[in-house]
């Protein structure tokens, strides 16, 4: 049955741009009268409430119009505003989102530490006594957000320019909706600011949930230059299960009513969008933000290969049985002291050539 056009009139109000698909409005009001109960040709403030739960819920490659979002040439864009003027803001939603201002390498280490704690969690839950059963699921750490943005049809890039305070790495759901106002794009990517976001709550889109993690570490992997792995092969737990680990069972929650699906129609759907090293290719340019922007992308990344283990070490005795060679061990590192005073030419220089830069030379 046709929404009623109070319905529409509603959700344009709230969410201009894009416009969402008639069929699948029609199927969504449908459902959500015979599941309150209600007659047909009802509309009030609950009505209208439940249809804007699940179009927040919904993935907006299903219930919205193609190419009534973002710009078609969001990717040529430079020096522009989206999201102003009589058009109004514009409702994207997450398909991916990393953290640039942490080495690859340390997030992965945060990924299997909560990975981890999540199984051990499971384990206190079905009775297993564990001596670090309290151990809390530790954080992403926490700087600059990079993500890939959608209305549905076109995709974006974007990162933060001033800190998001609602969004974490881990936390927040794939799908969760952002109302982009008067946001600047520079060189095609958007940046984000907290005037010009709005995070509607209770948003995300339970089918990119479920491949969160996977698309997490497959982007983890490609930026320390890895090989890559099928998504169907990550056999991490979800995020829900990470962010909430509870340490006893929940209690029991309503059963949450099925998404509302519009009759078939032409897919728009377009190829989940992904994080990779190709991302940075654009930070580039003689403007202080994009050099900026790069020295964070460079700093961190050189971070990211683990150190190599200490040499073995090899003691050389001096006169009167005494070692040369003082170990001493900082932060992983090595460092050889050798009294080379004490030793004859010759072995002197077999030691500084066979240690090199290891070597550090004192004298009595």
């Amino acid at each position: 049955m046709p929404a009623p056009p109070q319905v529409n009139f509603a959700l344009k109000r709230k969410y201009p741009n894009p416009t969402v698909d008639q069929a699948w409005l029609d199927a969504c009001y449908e459902w959500v009268i015979e599941d309150s109960g209600l007659t047909i040709g009802t509309v009030n403030a609950e009505v209208i409430a439940k249809i804007d739960l699940q179009l927040l819920q919904s993935d907006l490659d299903d219930s919205m119009v193609a190419g009534t979002g973002l710009p078609q040439n969001i990717d040529e864009l430079h020096d522009i505003r989206i999201g102003t003027g009589p058009q109004g803001a514009i409702m994207c939603q997450i398909n991916a989102m990393t953290e640039i201002g942490h080495s690859a390498f340390s997030l992965q280490n945060v990924r299997q530490t909560r990975i981890d704690r999540a199984d051990l969690a499971g384990l206190v839950e079905a009775g297993v006594e564990d001596e670090e059963e309290n151990a809390p699921i530790p954080k992403y750490p926490r700087s600059t957000l990079r993500f890939v943005l959608s209305d549905g049809s076109i995709s974006m890039r974007a990162m933060e320019y001033k800190r998001l305070p609602g969004l974490q790495l881990g936390e927040t759901p794939m799908g969760c909706k952002l109302l982009l106002k008067n946001v600047l794009v520079r060189r095609g990517i958007a940046f984000l600011e907290p005037e010009g976001v709005t995070i509607l709550e209770s948003s995300r889109t339970e089918e990119r949930e479920e491949v969160q993690d996977g698309d997490f570490a497959r982007g983890l992997r490609l930026r320390m230059g890895l090989p890559d792995v099928e998504p169907e092969a990550s056999l991490a737990p979800g995020p829900s299960d990470l962010r909430d680990a509870p340490t006893a069972p929940p209690p029991a929650s309503p059963v949450q009513p099925p998404h509302a699906r519009a009759p078939p129609v032409q897919s728009q759907r377009v190829a989940r969008a992904e994080i990779d090293d190709s991302f940075d290719d654009d930070f580039t340019g003689d403007d202080d933000i994009f050099a900026e922007i790069d020295a964070i992308e460079k700093k961190h990344t050189s971070q990211q290969t683990p150190q190599i283990p200490a040499k073995e070490e090899k003691p050389v005795n001096r006169k009167g049985g005494q070692e040369d060679v003082i170990e001493i061990d900082s932060d992983d590192s090595e460092v050889r002291m050798v009294n080379t005073e004490r030793l004859g030419t010759t072995k002197k220089s077999a030691i500084l050539s066979q240690y090199d830069d290891d070597i550090i030379e004192i004298s009595d």
